[in-house]
């Protein structure tokens, strides 16, 4: 009976060993980060991201936003933690409603 466990302990390595490598050639084979289609370059991109009535607004329009934000804040905050590309999306739609309403009821800026 100890023999055969002890042949037992060894085919267990055997296939805990077979089933890292088989995990190993899966990440490999599956992962390619160079397949993806997030490696666009969004300065390039011309996909609207955002429509708010006849105008649209791409998603160079919020790549630049995003840079701004980053040179702004530099290293100091990570924006993810800001909920980045929502809330700048966000302020995007806002700002062309208030925009098109304004310009609805003829409201403009005045100098005085």
């Amino acid at each position: 009976m100890l023999k055969q466990l002890g042949r037992l302990e060894r085919t267990r390595n055997i296939v805990i060993l077979l089933f890292a490598v088989l995990m190993a050639v899966s990440l490999v084979i599956f992962y390619a980060p160079g397949r993806t289609a997030n490696n666009i370059d969004p300065t390039r991109n011309t996909e609207v991201g955002a429509k708010v009535g006849s105008s649209s607004f791409t998603i160079f329009v919020l790549a630049r936003i995003r840079d701004n934000y980053a040179q702004n804040f530099g290293s100091r905050v990570s924006l993810a933690q800001l909920g980045c590309n929502k809330r700048f999306l966000d302020g995007v739609i806002s700002n062309q409603v208030i925009s098109q309403d304004a310009a609805l009821f003829s409201l403009g800026a005045s100098a005085s």
